[in-house]
């Protein structure tokens, strides 16, 4: 497990992995078979992911995910062997293939922040602007909307259980 503090990550118990330079702000990290570290960045070039060693930290190389504007949260799937991302400035989500960086794109038709898997290997997206949980297949195909009532706040990281 990681925690986010917007200017280092940390691991469970709070030791600081990295601290970013001045500017830059941590918007998601995920975690891959206790192997690598993938950090989403707001850094120029913006869509770059750069992928770490999970026990030294060493950076061990990056990825650019083509398109990718305002990406906000990241989640790796070692089922699916991909990563996915959302991207707030398109309304989308990117899918990228860990094997070979293939990029695909699907959108959400709303502004998606955070990302979760489910049991079954999809893909939960939050859209707290207009109080949704989407779930997608792997693909991308649009599986099920939960809509909060306007008193529900909508969670940045969602979970099912099932």
């Amino acid at each position: 497990m990681f925690i986010i503090l917007h200017t280092h990550v940390c691991d469970a118990v709070g030791r600081v992995i990295r601290r970013l330079p001045d500017g830059e702000v941590v918007w998601g990290v995920s975690s891959l078979d206790n192997n690598c570290l993938y950090v989403l960045c707001n850094k120029k070039p913006s869509e770059q992911i750069e992928v770490y060693d999970v026990y030294s930290f060493h950076l061990l190389h990056w990825f650019t995910v083509p398109g990718l504007g305002d990406g906000r949260d990241i989640v790796a799937c070692g089922h699916n062997h991909c990563a996915y991302i959302s991207d707030w400035s398109h309304d989308s989500v990117h899918r990228v293939a860990l094997s070979d960086a293939t990029v695909t794109q699907w959108p959400v038709d709303d502004e998606p922040a955070g990302l979760s898997l489910t049991v079954t290997h999809g893909v939960l997206v939050t859209c707290p602007a207009v109080g949704k949980i989407k779930e997608f297949s792997t693909d991308g195909q649009l599986l099920h909307v939960t809509t909060a009532g306007c008193y529900v706040a909508v969670p940045h990281n969602p979970v099912v259980q099932r």
